[in-house]
Protein backbone atom coordinates (compact mmCIF):
# COMPACT_ATOMS: atom_id res chain seq x y z
CA UNK A 1 0.00 0.00 0.00
CA UNK A 2 1.05 3.94 -0.04
CA UNK A 3 0.93 6.34 2.47
CA UNK A 4 -0.24 9.68 3.41
CA UNK A 5 1.19 13.15 4.54
CA UNK A 6 -1.01 14.69 7.21
CA UNK A 7 -1.30 18.07 8.87
CA UNK A 8 -1.32 18.08 12.77
CA UNK A 9 -1.24 20.22 15.29
CA UNK A 10 1.76 21.45 16.75
CA UNK A 11 0.94 19.87 20.43
CA UNK A 12 -1.12 16.76 19.16
CA UNK A 13 -0.31 13.75 20.16
CA UNK A 14 0.10 10.63 17.60
CA UNK A 15 0.35 7.09 18.61
CA UNK A 16 2.77 5.14 16.10
CA UNK A 17 0.10 2.78 14.83
CA UNK A 18 -2.78 4.58 13.19
CA UNK A 19 -6.17 4.34 11.41
CA UNK A 20 -7.15 6.82 8.68
CA UNK A 21 -10.80 7.21 7.11
CA UNK A 22 -11.65 8.18 4.04
CA UNK A 23 -14.80 9.20 4.34
CA UNK A 24 -16.00 9.34 1.13
CA UNK A 25 -14.42 6.41 -0.54
CA UNK A 26 -15.44 4.74 2.36
CA UNK A 27 -12.23 2.76 3.34
CA UNK A 28 -10.06 3.00 5.88
CA UNK A 29 -6.54 2.28 6.45
CA UNK A 30 -4.07 1.08 8.88
CA UNK A 31 -0.66 2.32 9.32
CA UNK A 32 2.24 3.14 10.59
CA UNK A 33 3.75 6.36 11.62
CA UNK A 34 7.27 6.69 9.60
CA UNK A 35 8.78 10.31 11.14
CA UNK A 36 7.12 13.19 12.59
CA UNK A 37 8.16 16.94 12.07
CA UNK A 38 6.52 19.71 13.62
CA UNK A 39 3.44 19.87 12.42
CA UNK A 40 2.75 16.48 9.88
CA UNK A 41 3.27 13.27 10.27
CA UNK A 42 4.49 10.37 7.43
CA UNK A 43 2.00 7.30 7.89
CA UNK A 44 3.17 4.10 6.20
CA UNK A 45 -0.09 1.91 4.97
CA UNK A 46 -0.10 -1.25 5.96
CA UNK A 47 -3.21 -2.66 4.58
CA UNK A 48 -7.23 -1.19 4.03
CA UNK A 49 -11.00 -2.49 4.37
CA UNK A 50 -13.64 -1.55 3.43
CA UNK A 51 -15.09 0.54 6.63
CA UNK A 52 -18.26 -0.68 6.72
CA UNK A 53 -16.79 -4.16 7.00
CA UNK A 54 -14.07 -4.19 9.46
CA UNK A 55 -12.02 -7.19 10.15
CA UNK A 56 -12.81 -7.55 13.59
CA UNK A 57 -15.16 -6.36 16.77
CA UNK A 58 -12.11 -4.61 17.70
CA UNK A 59 -12.22 -2.04 14.79
CA UNK A 60 -15.85 -1.68 15.11
CA UNK A 61 -15.39 1.60 16.14
CA UNK A 62 -14.21 2.49 13.09
CA UNK A 63 -17.53 1.85 10.99
CA UNK A 64 -19.61 4.54 13.49
CA UNK A 65 -16.76 7.44 13.02
CA UNK A 66 -17.40 6.92 9.47
CA UNK A 67 -21.23 7.21 9.86
CA UNK A 68 -21.05 9.92 12.28
CA UNK A 69 -18.62 11.74 10.16
CA UNK A 70 -20.52 10.73 7.26
CA UNK A 71 -23.83 12.25 7.93
CA UNK A 72 -22.29 15.70 8.59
Amino acid sequence: EAGARIAIAEDQICPDRVHLINITQQIAYEGTVIWRKRREIAISFERSFPVSEPPGPSLAYLRRIWVERALR
